[in-house]
């Protein structure tokens, strides 16, 4: 046994069953360790970023680390937009990348990098394993700070002479106890500092609750749910915490916040004397620029997070809560009175976002001939089996989704909030796809929406949909632009615009060219029937929609309609032709 099977075992150990990733020339021993391993499945990605990002979705699916692995030099520096965003987001993943020789470091051997300190910011540990005999003790220290609680991304350099060094001498690991998911434990604060939380609850009139995505990682949404309904409080969520609470639950305001938030939720919170946070890093979209809620206008918050630097990072507490979200919230609602049945606050905050989504939709299309993107997002929502999994890129899908697609419980819409970065849908359907089929639910349909700004990015990826048979829907909204910067440029006045404008593609065509179900098509009527279609294929199969460009209409961005209406008269209503 070599020091790279002596690792396999390990990451088998600790519950490993698939690694995304792509071979290089340090990776020979690496790779026969992996090939001669009947447990682990590679999954071979096209590039080592789109593998960090399959990692982080399934990590997101399973709660579990996903494993990402690639060679030295250019194939480490691939991998750190993966890396980032998953740490950012409290995402638990393990990047794995070979590397040159101990001994030909310094001497300027072909793709050498300090691998440790280029990957140390962005990660909670980041380790090089020089001697066979640490890789037992860095994979179980990997996993106790990847699923600790403060989740994120480790990073361990394989030197190659050590994966090839004998390690029969080693002694392995052994694991016993729980799966290692998340939560790993159920941190609960003090009985002082509930007692106290239970007091500023128990005190306040008007409380809501916004919720981030730590309320996935605690899998406490019966808990978040109870507790809301015992002490009347509405919930608004992140885009992260989407699905905290169904937002069809009669407590359930949406998301709020500067992207895809409503309006509802938004005065919701600014007019409460009491702000619960839970799990999330209260940041500058989810706060308006940490102007709802504002410090020092009366409001009291309470904040509750696993995560202790998160804790009063942004506002002066009235208490904070370090702790499990699960645990902290049925212990504070053990100390608290039932407050009482839904009030008439409550009921006028639910007709409000019955009433602001009736209005959206009644404003959708500006007569152009193409669709509008709530018309897509309505259409999605019509066709797609209800237990259908979103993946939505950070652009022009964001906002839609987030505001208008009705979320059940739990994790049913993955879209990167760590970073924002384009091309993450394509290679997340695939971590998706293999996070489903690790959880017993491999026959869900997963339906990816992006621009085709992120297309450009990831479409090489989709052969890894069709290599794979992974059963998804693939939806461009091609409006031929990068659209959210051209929104944001036409909000801020500017008429000309440098490097935002494609010319037009036949995406489908692309598509069709991978081995995959394509088609094109520019009006309601044909995009009902093309998405029909596509939810019945086995496999993989891709849809583009002549899209109306955000700027045209009134896109769920608080701060860039105002800006977008003075600037032209109020489209038309009405729905795409």
């Amino acid at each position: 046994m070599n020091g790279a099977e002596l690792l396999v075992g390990e990451l088998v150990r600790h519950g490993v069953r698939y690694i995304f990733g792509v071979p290089g020339d340090t990776s020979i021993a690496w790779y026969d360790a992996m090939r001669t391993q009947p447990l682990v499945k590679h999954v071979l990605a096209t590039d080592e970023r789109n593998a960090g990002f399959m990692a982080d979705a399934f990590a997101r699916i399973t709660n579990e680390p996903g494993v990402c692995e690639g060679p030295s030099g250019a194939g480490f520096t691939y991998m750190l937009p993966g890396i980032c965003e998953a740490n950012d987001n409290s995402i638990p993943l393990i990047a794995l990348n070979t590397d040159i020789e101990t001994f030909f470091r310094g001497r300027a051997r072909l793709t050498e990098l300090d691998q440790v300190s280029i990957a140390a910011p962005m990660t909670r540990w980041s380790a090089s394993l020089d001697d066979v005999r640490q890789i037992p003790f860095s994979v179980r220290k990997a996993f106790r700070i990847a699923l600790g609680p403060r989740p994120g991304a480790v990073h361990l350099a394989l030197p190659s002479n050590v994966m090839d060094s004998a390690a029969d001498g080693v002694t392995a690991s052994v694991v016993r106890g729980a799966p290692f998911r998340l939560p790993t434990t159920r941190q609960r604060p003090s009985d002082e500092e509930l007692e106290a939380a239970a007091r500023a609850i128990e005190g306040s009139r008007k409380p809501v609750l916004v919720v981030g995505g730590g309320i996935h990682l605690s899998r406490g949404y019966d808990a978040l749910r109870e507790f809301a309904e015992h002490i009347a409080a509405p919930v608004a969520t992140s885009i992260s915490g989407k699905g905290a609470i169904a937002e069809t639950h009669d407590l359930a305001l949406g998301v709020v916040g500067e992207n895809g938030g409503s309006e509802v939720a938004s005065k919701a919170v600014a007019e409460a004397d009491l702000v619960i946070f839970v799990g999330t890093h209260t940041g500058s979209v989810v706060t308006q620029k940490w102007t709802v809620p504002t410090q020092g206008k009366g409001q009291a918050i309470v904040q509750i997070d696993s995560n202790a630097e998160e804790v009063g990072r942004n506002y002066c507490l009235e208490v904070g809560l370090v702790g499990d979200a699960r645990a902290t919230l049925d212990a504070l609602r053990a100390r608290l009175p039932k407050r009482r049945e839904m009030g008439e606050r409550e009921r006028q905050l639910r007709r409000e976002v019955t009433e602001w989504r009736k209005q959206e939709s009644d404003m959708q299309g500006d007569g152009s001939p193409s669709c509008h993107p709530m018309s897509i997002v309505g259409l999605l929502r019509d066709v797609a089996p209800e237990d259908a999994l979103y993946v939505a890129d950070a652009g022009t899908p964001c906002p839609y989704l987030a505001a208008y697609l009705e979320s059940r419980t739990g994790r049913h819409v993955l879209i990167p909030r760590g970073h924002g970065g384009l091309g993450w849908a394509i290679p997340a359907v695939v971590g998706a796809h293999y996070g489903l089929e690790h959880i017993g639910e491999a026959g869900r349909k997963i339906v990816a929406v992006m621009g085709d700004g992120s297309m450009r990015m990831s479409m090489n990826e989709l052969v890894t949909l069709v290599d794979n048979k992974i059963n998804a829907v693939i939806v461009l909204m091609q409006n031929d632009e990068y659209g959210w910067c051209k929104t944001g440029e036409k909000a801020g006045g500017r008429s000309e615009h440098l490097g935002l404008d494609f010319p037009p593609r036949d995406y489908s065509a692309i598509a069709k060219a991978m081995g995959m179900a394509g088609e094109s098509v520019s009006d309601t009527k044909s995009l009902g029937k093309a998405l029909r279609k596509a939810m019945k294929e086995d496999g993989p199969s891709f849809v583009s929609v002549a899209t109306t460009p955000m700027w045209k209409g009134q896109p769920p961005i608080i701060g860039w309609r105002k800006k977008l209406q003075a600037g032209r008269q109020s489209p038309a209503a009405g729905s795409c032709s």
